[in-house]
């Protein structure tokens, strides 16, 4: 059972957010406090408990634009709403803010929230969070019927949604339904999730169900999560569907600082570490500069941002001089 309260303040949490690839931000728009716990790709965690308490933000536009004031650059992060949005209306107040400041936004979704009006253009994104269910065409059902372009997040668990064949099936049906993209996300191996993912199997495959107890609780969890991750990019390749969100950009931001800020994020993605955090720095670099990186380039003066024989700097000629901003 939920419990609701409000209206209470615009929530705007600064920090970085990396849910799933194409949706990095370092804010996020928060309009029912509490419906933050779970599903919540932000977190990894998996499921929501039976009982919290959700306070929700204000539906006027003000209060959410003061609470963007000072918000970085970038994308933003907004959701989920869940059913009583059709009430208290915070998530369309926080999403009419985005769009008056001219902000890119990446709007998260569950099967519980009553569905974004249909925004369509380079500024918006909608994610709905994939939920297990025992008639699975219930989920393409209603993900179909909410109208807009969409994507979807998928939780990727060793030995069930990041199997081959269960990939297949699933990307499949993601096209056929009309899904943009198919975004997935890790989620944590902490002994609730496992006994939560385990309890969802067995519901829906209860003749496996001892043989995926066995996978999901005495199995490396990380090296399995990796595994996962591999057979997912491996199969989407082949299906051609995309594995991230597409690139925004809102009428704030600088074209060429985005384009490129994108750029960084989509090769930190496939990075291994130390190289990942030096990308994203770049990136929050990028966010926290103020000024359009093309105006700089062509002054002669990227070498004030980054070293001109580093790694940063020449990912950062190449989408400058493909864009035709340095000449």
């Amino acid at each position: 059972m939920i419990v609701y309260a409000g209206p209470g303040a615009a929530v705007a949490r600064r920090g970085e957010f990396h849910p799933f690839p194409g949706a990095r931000s370092r804010t996020r728009l928060i309009p029912y406090s509490g419906l933050d716990a779970v599903p919540d790709p932000w977190r990894g965690l998996y499921r929501r408990p039976p009982e919290l308490t959700a306070s929700a933000g204000p539906s006027d536009p003000g209060a959410w634009r003061e609470a963007l004031a000072h918000a970085p650059a970038g994308k933003l992060l907004l959701g989920p709403v869940g059913p009583p949005e059709a009430i208290y209306g915070a998530g369309e107040g926080a999403l009419a803010a985005a769009a008056e400041r001219g902000r890119a936004v990446v709007a998260i979704e569950t099967m519980e929230d009553p569905g974004w009006r249909p925004v369509a253009g380079p500024s918006f994104a909608r994610v709905v969070v994939w939920e297990p269910d025992p008639e699975p065409e219930r989920f393409w059902r209603a993900f179909a019927s909410r109208g807009g372009e969409a994507g979807i997040a998928l939780p990727l668990i060793p030995g069930w949604t990041g199997e081959a064949r269960f990939l297949e099936r699933f990307l499949s049906a993601a096209a056929v339904h009309g899904a943009r993209f198919v975004a997935p996300f890790s989620i944590a191996g902490d002994g609730a999730s496992r006994a939560a993912v385990h309890a969802d199997f067995a519901r829906l495959h209860p003749e496996s169900a001892d043989a995926f107890f066995d996978a999901v609780h005495h199995r490396e969890w990380e090296s399995g999560a990796r595994g996962a991750r591999e057979t997912f990019h491996e199969t989407a390749a082949a299906a051609g569907m995309p594995a991230r969100v597409p690139f925004l950009a809102g009428r704030s931001d600088f074209p060429a600082n985005a384009r490129l800020i994108d750029a960084f994020e989509t090769e930190a993605e496939r990075a291994e570490e130390p190289r990942a955090s030096r990308l994203l720095a770049a990136a929050r670099r990028l966010e926290d500069l103020g000024r359009d990186v093309a105006g700089i380039a062509r002054e002669g003066n990227l070498r004030l941002l980054w070293p001109s024989d580093s790694p940063e700097a020449r990912a950062a000629e190449r989408v400058l001089e493909g864009d035709g901003r340095t000449a």
